[in-house]
Parts: C-alpha cells; structure tokens; sequence
C-alpha cells in the first residue's frame, strides 16, 4: 500500500468497500488527505460510480465545494440539530438561516429588520444601514422582525461612479482584493459593512467604487441561527 498514490490508496478503499454490493455506503472525508487536483478528478469518478451502480452514498464533508460537487441532497447540521435539508441549489439560494447562509458558499450578510412584506411573504423590505434592501424571503417572516440580507459575491456588479448616479448605487471603499486566477476577490466598506464582490480589473485598497446589487437575485432569511 505504500507504494501507491494517495488517489490510488483510496480507489482501492472504494473497490473493497463496494464489493459486497451494500444497499448504503458511508464515506467520511475520504478525499480529505488528497491535494485539489486529485480530489476534483476523484469527485467525478465517485459520482460517475453511485450513478452507476446505484448505491445510496451518504458522504461527511466540511468541504462546501466538494458537497456541492457530489451530492443530490444536503444535510446542514449545527450543534447535532438538523438545520435544513435541501438539494444543493435551494441551500445556496434560500438558506434557512444566518447560519446556513455563512456556511454554504461566500456570503455578505447584512443585519436589518422588516418593514414590509408582500403577499404570500414572496418578497420584503428590510431596513439595513445600507439602505432598504428588498429581495425575496423565507417563509415566516413579520414586520420588525429581525432578518439577515444574503448577498453572494455574484451578486453585486461594479459600476462607473461618475456615470451612473443610481439612488441603488453604493458608494464604497476599497479595503482588500485577491488574486484568484480568473477574477480578483474584493472586499469594499460601505456603511462599516464590508461587501465581497468579484471582479475583472484589478483595483487598489483606497479607490472609491461604485456597487450596484442585484436585490431581486438575493435572499433575506432568519437571523437566528
């Protein structure tokens, strides 16, 4: 065994694990050890596997990205209690709760409270020191209730300050920004709220942007977690 890979090492743990043909099969962090590479080749080899064979997989992960990748259902857990139980589009879209919101995926989450609702709670107001935000919302929600304003770094588009005079532009500062490959990681304050957005151009800590949210797209959900 020590001979082969860390990706082969776990090849052939599947293998013998399945070879009985199991109704379930638990993986607990299987791909832990592996570096991102392997890990993302792996991923696909075990789902392309579970598709085939049909066996139910139940997989623990702290990795949000690797459940994203491999799961038809998530189980979001805090403190041993349930906390939602969804397919992994609707987590990341309509989380439960503050707690559900930070941890799946990246996220800004920005404290206010109700001051409206439309019909059938599709949608609410929430005041916020940015501003009244409104976006769609959980199920339960009243007027002066405390909530949280899901913003994904997605989300929010960089605008031109000296062109687009918006009343649902943000001014913001400039305060870090990250390489990524792709894109640039930047974190702008706005309000003393620090707002993660993506972008193309490199910007400096210091410059003054102007940031446009796409409300209709976020989420307000519950602030207890």
């Amino acid at each position: 065994p020590h001979q082969l890979s860390g990706g082969q090492q776990q090849r052939v743990a599947v293998a013998r694990a399945i070879i009985a043909e199991p109704h379930l099969l638990l993986l607990d962090e299987p791909l832990s050890a592996l570096d991102r590479k392997m890990r993302s080749h792996l991923q696909i080899e075990l789902k392309d596997l579970q598709r085939r064979l049909g066996i139910a997989f139940v997989y623990v992960t702290h990795d949000q990205e690797e459940a994203f990748a491999l799961s038809d259902l998530i189980v979001v857990m805090n403190r041993g209690r349930i906390v939602q139980r969804d397919d992994p589009a609707t987590l990341y879209a309509r989380p439960a709760n503050a707690f559900v919101a930070d941890f799946i995926g990246s996220a800004t989450l920005i404290s206010g409270a109700i001051v409206g609702l439309a019909d059938g709670a599709a949608c609410t107001s929430l005041q916020t020191p940015l501003g009244t935000l409104q976006a769609p919302c959980v199920e339960g929600l009243s007027v002066g209730e405390p909530a949280v304003f899901v913003l994904r770094p997605d989300q929010v588009q960089v605008v031109e300050l000296s062109t687009s005079p918006h009343h649902q532009n943000i001014t913001a500062t400039v305060r870090h920004i990250v390489f990524k490959g792709d894109h640039y990681l930047i974190e702008a304050e706005a309000a003393g709220i620090l707002l993660a957005f993506e972008g193309k151009q490199p910007l400096n800590p210091g410059d003054e942007v102007a940031l446009r949210i796409d409300q209709p797209s976020c989420f307000i959900t519950r602030a207890d977690t």
